[in-house]
């Protein structure tokens, strides 16, 4: 884990996992490598699958639901966290949904199957 952080160079880490060949969990660490944010997961594909245009766009996080999943990711991932999903590039997350939108498609939504949150406000 020292070699992957030293290639963070001390800035937040997003590690996803693999399972049986599919993405299958997502973890969120600090600087020091203590683990903020672990999620299982099942990713759902829409059938009209498009490729995002907007690469260099940073996305939003907008968060919907009682958990304060939304901000976690936000704060750990130093990106904004806005209630309006208005921006091209979003991604907005519920209790046990989160969708990942570009240009107001939907490219993938993750299933939330677990979660533990060790973050501290």
């Amino acid at each position: 884990m020292s070699e992957v952080l030293h290639l963070a160079h001390d800035d937040s880490l997003f590690i996803i996992g693999e399972f049986h060949g599919n993405p299958g969990s997502l973890a969120i660490y600090d600087g020091n490598g203590l683990c903020l944010l672990s999620i299982h997961m099942t990713v759902l594909d829409p059938e009209n699958l498009k490729f995002s245009k907007l690469k260099l766009v940073e996305p939003v996080i907008v968060g919907t639901g009682k958990s304060k999943l939304a901000g976690t990711i936000a704060s750990s991932l130093s990106l904004l966290s806005v209630d309006d999903p208005s921006n091209p590039r979003c991604v907005i997350i519920n209790d046990e949904i989160i969708d990942f939108i570009d240009s107001n498609t939907l490219l993938f939504k993750l299933k939330v199957k677990s979660l533990k949150q060790d973050f501290v406000e």
